[in-house]
């Protein structure tokens, strides 16, 4: 009996996420009800509660779930010897194809996690941190092998670098960017200049070309 009751938990939640990730994509995330989450999952409206705090924790678990696998991929699919310029962009471009799917919906999962509280929130936390963490070892990596300067903090420097990948996301996703090849020259760009400040004269330093990376 325990068995069917944990195989019935189960299902009721995979219900529960499938149905959640639909009307967010078709609704969007403010348009869809948990109400609505919960008759299409065929479930009692209290039973979503059971899974997730509220609305904003659903979303939240959904996010982390999906940015978490191609969080995993972009690393594990990283050639080792990339520089550390090509690294970026590798991880960042896996973010961006993943939100080239749906526009749309990526707008709405955008938008609705920016400014979680509670629950929802510290599972952002759980995913935001280990991610800077290992963004952070790429600046360490650098550091390692005489490329960056030895007085760089690799945390801030990789906070800096996402904030220049969300920049270019926020303005693709806003329509400022045509499409996703033009963010990621923006990108590409505002990260050149970022590198400027961090690697040290060497043969290996990103050449900055004022023409690459300009959105066309």
């Amino acid at each position: 009996m325990s068995g069917l009751r944990a195989q019935n938990k189960a299902d009721k939640e995979a219900r529960i996420r499938e149905a959640a990730w639909a009307l967010f994509a078709e609704r969007g995330f403010e348009g869809a009800t948990v109400r609505e989450i919960a008759q299409r999952a065929g479930v009692a409206q209290g039973t979503v509660f059971v899974y997730a705090k509220d609305k904003e924790d659903l979303l939240a678990m959904l996010f982390a779930d999906r940015l978490g696998a191609v969080v995993n991929n972009a690393f594990q699919t990283l050639p080792p010897d990339a520089e550390l310029l090509d690294a970026l962009l590798h991880i960042f471009s896996c973010f961006m194809r993943f939100y080239e799917q749906d526009t749309r919906l990526a707008r709405s999962l955008v938008r609705g996690v920016l400014f979680l509280e509670g629950p929802a929130a510290e599972r952002m936390h759980q995913l935001n941190l280990p991610f800077l963490f290992q963004m952070a070892g790429l600046f360490e990596a650098a550091q390692a092998r005489g490329l960056a300067r030895p007085e760089l903090l690799p945390l801030v420097a990789a906070a800096n670098a996402f904030a220049a990948y969300f920049m270019a996301l926020a303005s693709w996703l806003n329509g400022l960017s045509p499409d996703r090849a033009a963010a990621e020259g923006q990108l590409r760009l505002a990260l050149e200049h970022q590198l400027l400040g961090v690697l040290l004269p060497s043969p290996e330093t990103v050449a900055l070309n004022p023409t690459q990376g300009s959105a066309s």
